[in-house]
């Protein structure tokens, strides 16, 4: 007669500790969960090493991030897009390798300025295999046009009308 472990599903839930409100969920290519907190902070749960309850690695988008707090950000594989308060966009550029603990957070970059004076109504990231410059872009319902911005620039794509929704494809 062999006798197995029992694994309640709540052993492989994360447990949230956290005061702030979750801003974002998502995904490394590596399958870590990534989450998003208003105050910046975001961990890494690295759910494929079968700890319990699963391991994470806590990072910060910095400390502008931390005083105006995050609107909403976009979560893909290779990284993020967090829009501040502040309406300025953050970038983190690639989750680096895993670890036995799980992914450690990448590099956190402010992108260049698109001067906006409220949150826009729409936008999106284009992420390097999809976008022109082979970089993360952001693609911005802004009033009647629509702004394309990176690290280094801003331009206006003289796309008339408003937009409700963006999307890369």
């Amino acid at each position: 007669r062999h006798s197995f472990p029992t694994r309640r599903s709540s052993d492989l839930v994360p447990q949230w500790d956290s005061p702030t409100r979750i801003v974002s969920l998502g995904w490394t290519l590596n399958e870590s969960l990534v989450v998003l907190t208003q105050d910046g902070t975001y961990r890494l749960y690295a759910l494929s090493t079968g700890a319990t309850p699963p391991s994470y690695t806590q990072h910060t988008l910095g400390p502008e991030a931390q005083e105006a707090g995050v609107i909403e950000a976009k979560i893909h594989e290779e990284g993020m897009v967090a829009l501040l308060a502040s309406l300025v966009f953050v970038e983190v550029k690639g989750w680096q390798k895993t670890s036995e603990e799980g992914s450690t957070g990448g590099k956190v970059t402010l992108l260049a300025s698109a001067g906006l004076t409220e949150p826009p109504g729409c936008w999106c990231v284009l992420t390097p295999e999809l976008s022109y410059t082979r970089g993360v872009e952001v693609l911005i319902g802004s009033g009647a046009t629509v702004l394309r911005l990176d690290e280094i620039e801003v331009q206006d794509q003289v796309l008339q009308g408003p937009r409700v929704r963006a999307g890369g494809s």
